[in-house]
């Protein structure tokens, strides 16, 4: 059963179903991996900088908003109205995720590489 994907996993980590919709175009899943790496790590690097707070436009960023709310819970200065924005972009990313996967790997062409 480890092999199988879960739909559960997918709906906690918006970057999981981003990797496996790109895992879909390539041969190997490694292929697919690399780029989503370093889309990852660049905003949490962006996060730990000094001088980056938790505002409005960057609780919209969705790794970068995540990174700053840690560190503000940390630190113990969270904004409840900035943490609200950071799990509302988060839900709203994890379901545009989930829809453009499930659009995608209807098609035909994308399940038999035709």
């Amino acid at each position: 059963m480890s092999g199988l994907i879960s739909a559960k996993s997918y709906q906690r980590k918006p970057s999981r179903c981003a990797n496996w919709c790109c895992s879909g175009l390539s041969v190997l899943f490694p292929a697919a991996e690399a780029p989503l790496t370093f889309m990852i790590i660049i905003p949490v690097a962006v996060g730990l900088m000094p001088g980056i707070e938790l505002n409005v436009p960057t609780a919209l960023v969705p790794i970068l908003n995540v990174s700053l709310a840690t560190k503000d819970v940390i630190a113990g200065t969270v904004n409840p109205f900035h943490l609200t924005l950071v799990y509302v972009s988060l839900f709203a990313l994890a379901a545009a995720s989930i829809w453009f996967c499930v659009a995608w790997f209807n098609r035909e062409e994308v399940l038999f590489r035709t």
